[in-house]
């Protein structure tokens, strides 16, 4: 799934007018690092995808996510970053 979501995230920011530029494919390593197990069982890769973006598009809290050493939270009260994760989720599904 990580690799799905940063090959995604590369194509949208060399193809698409809106450019993340605060983002790292780091953050989006994080980002699914923080998403629940369960979401990651789904048996059809489409269904768990589809899964995990509709959890990510209903999160809340990002500034609460930590990365995957959990020494440090992702955003960091950065609201750039916070508005363009939002918006580069919410982008996706425009590309499904």
């Amino acid at each position: 799934m990580v690799r799905i979501f940063k090959n995604i995230f590369n194509y949208i920011n060399t193809n698409s007018s809106e450019k993340y530029m605060n983002l790292s494919s780091h953050i989006i390593e994080s980002v699914l690092y923080n998403v629940p197990d369960n979401y990651f069982k789904e048996s059809n890769l489409l269904e768990r995808f589809t899964s995990i973006l509709d959890y990510l598009n209903t999160y809340e809290n990002y500034s609460e996510m930590l990365t995957p050493d959990e020494e440090e939270t992702i955003i960091e009260g950065d609201y750039l970053k916070k508005f363009e994760l939002q918006k580069f989720l919410e982008e996706i599904y425009g590309y499904m």
